[in-house]
């Protein structure tokens, strides 16, 4: 299953009128009449986020002037999709919606995602966690627990969006929001394994996570009705943060012109704005690079990236650099040193990294725990697990800034601090820190 995916300018923001649908409030406006005469269906327009109504878009707006008022905060009612089958037609219909005054971006969202590789071990578990051990080998997450706030004992809250969980694990207790959208049973196991990394209690295991204390939600990126719409997830997610809580993305796009290449979700226009309003709103948000290459299972390079207009937009370095604020994580080794991992995405974008292999954690993916609720792997890794392992010390940091000085490091904030080779462990390739919390903690928290 494919989407059309475009925005209009704000002016034309759908505003519901009686029974009028979007495709019939854009054929009012003349927006779509240049590609009626290719047979398109206009009564499948839909708005791109239906899980929010205009009063809390507005709480939003509000929230995201006060935190940062240079902020051009985009109209979300101007965001449309269509879902179709990938033909000829579609690129037709995109090439003419791209060329029209009224729209500001159109592209071809192809409704999928791939995840990693995994397995089990015996218990009790936590010596085979690395990732927790002082740096170099980890980062340092048991010099944090022994600080108040480091274990996740306070007000930070964070929210992970991705497809599905499980939800009576023995070592795990989260929160399913009331509009969390469709869970995907097939997904469990990597949902509960990401949460596992962050948030395990010691249920007998042996094993506990990064912020065992911490306040965690989940946030499908199917919707309320089955079908995959990852910017409204985002969105709907930001209704339950404040400035300083975490979202974690747990996700990646493939290209329907190059599916064979998986990228960091904020290439697609739709998926950076509101990656970019939740940064404005003071949330920290952790994103996968993504793993590159499925049939060479080799990285691609960031700095090389161009969208459909040429733009080198995940380049820093490049005049068509575009900063959604988010912090972008790659993987490496689990071995000292770490060396990227032949898999990861990389570039001069990418922030932070951490382990990509051999990661212990909850469930069986990519097998089924089926019934079981005791099931744990000790091969979980890719830039999924990279990215919940930073997600997990960013929690641990926010909480005893919170703690220690009572306020909260803002996205830039965090993500320099993180990101700082004087607070971390290098590693070559341009897949950049492995944060120290220790390090972090004698020079800010002290």
């Amino acid at each position: 299953m494919f989407s059309i995916v475009f925005k209009t300018k704000d002016e034309l923001a759908f505003v519901p009128e009686g029974s009028l649908s979007p495709g019939e409030f854009l054929l009012r406006k003349n927006v779509l009449t240049g590609i009626e005469k290719l047979g398109k269906d206009f009564s499948s327009v839909k708005s791109l986020f239906p899980s929010i109504n205009r009063s809390q878009a507005g709480q939003l707006v509000q929230k995201a002037r006060a935190n940062n008022p240079g902020y051009s905060i985009p109209d979300l009612f101007s965001y449309y999709f269509i879902e179709c089958d990938f033909d000829d037609d579609n690129e037709k219909t995109i090439e003419v919606l791209r060329n029209n005054s009224s729209i500001e971006f159109a592209y071809l969202e192809r409704n999928s995602s791939i995840v990693p590789h995994f397995h089990t071990k015996a218990k009790p578990l936590g010596c085979y966690q690395g990732y927790l051990a002082d740096a170099p080998l980890g980062i340092g997450a048991g010099y944090a627990w022994e600080k108040k706030g480091g274990s996740g004992d306070g007000t930070v809250k964070f929210v992970d969006v991705e497809k599905g969980w499980l939800f009576d694990h023995e070592s795990l207790d989260f929160e399913k929001t009331p509009d969390s959208g469709f869970i995907n049973e097939a997904f469990g196991d990597h949902g509960v394994a990401v949460m596992g990394i962050i948030m395990m209690k010691d249920g007998g295991s042996g094993a506990k996570g990064i912020t065992p204390m911490v306040k965690g939600s989940v946030m499908s990126v199917y919707r309320g009705d089955g079908k995959l719409n990852t910017p409204d997830a985002i969105v709907s997610a930001l209704t339950y943060l404040d400035a300083g809580d975490i979202l974690l993305l747990e996700t990646q796009v493939v290209n329907p012109e190059d599916s064979y290449r998986l990228w960091p979700l904020e290439i697609r226009e739709a998926n950076f704005d509101m990656i970019r309003l939740a940064t404005a709103l003071g949330i920290t948000v952790i994103e996968p690079a993504g793993n590159g290459n499925i049939y060479s299972s080799s990285g691609n390079d960031l700095n090389e990236f161009t969208d459909y207009m040429g733009r080198k937009i995940l380049n820093r370095h490049h005049r068509d650099f575009k900063d959604s604020g988010a912090i972008m994580v790659a993987a490496a080794t689990s071995d000292v040193p770490h060396n990227r991992m032949h898999f990861t995405n990389y570039g001069n974008r990418v922030d932070c990294y951490s382990w990509g292999e051999n990661i212990l954690t909850a469930g069986l993916h990519p097998r089924s725990s089926g019934m079981a609720n005791n099931t744990y792997t000790y091969q979980f890794g890719g830039t999924s697990g990279a990215a919940a392992i930073i997600a997990g010390a960013a929690i641990s940091l926010q909480g005893m800034i919170e703690a220690n000085f009572q306020r909260r490091l803002n996205p830039l904030q965090m993500r320099a601090i993180l990101g700082d080779p004087e607070y971390g462990t290098s590693a070559e390739g341009e897949i950049g820190v492995m944060p120290d919390l220790e390090k972090i903690i004698k020079d800010y928290i002290r």
